[in-house]
């Protein structure tokens, strides 16, 4: 969808109302359907205005994750392009908006993982980019659980980010 002036005024009530009940962050998961041109314009007003009244924001993103119209950092390439290249890709119109941080799905859903070597990878080599490229940007694991996924080594699939980048 095209974002519209009425959504930005919708969000600036929204981010009035988060100031008005003592609340400093706003945060969205990024979605598939997103048409990241016209919206980085207007996510860049969103943030701007949040950041006037000392909210910080920030989002969720999944590296693999397939649940529900998720946006994916990693997808199948045709063409051959490593996942560090699509990493970059993705993530940098979605920070060059402003974000204050954002929060990686390690899932590929709520029930399935990927390969647990692959994600730690993805997550130092992401981490690194960031310290790099948007130093000011902190990233985190959003950990979403509804099960216990085991790793490998028979331990909990979710503590997985306890192994990687400890600036993550």
């Amino acid at each position: 969808l095209e974002p519209s002036a009425r959504h930005l005024e919708e969000m600036k009530t929204y981010i009035r109302w988060l100031v008005r009940n003592r609340q400093n962050v706003l945060t969205f998961h990024f979605l598939n359907t997103v048409d990241m041109e016209p919206w980085k314009a207007h996510m860049s007003q969103i943030v701007e205005f949040a950041h006037g009244y000392s909210v910080q924001v920030g989002v969720v993103i999944g590296f693999v994750d397939q649940q529900q119209n998720a946006f994916r950092l990693i997808r199948p390439s045709e063409d051959g392009e490593t996942a560090e290249a699509q990493i970059v890709r993705r993530i940098t119109p979605i920070l060059d908006t402003g974000l204050d941080w954002i929060g990686f799905q390690i899932g590929s859903s709520e029930f399935t993982k990927p390969d647990e070597d692959l994600m730690l990878e993805w997550l130092n080599y992401t981490v690194e980019f960031l310290a790099e490229a948007y130093p000011l940007v902190k990233p985190f694991a959003w950990i979403h659980i509804t099960c216990g996924l085991d790793s490998e080594s028979g331990g909990s699939f979710f503590h997985l980010p306890l192994q990687a980048d400890r600036r993550l």
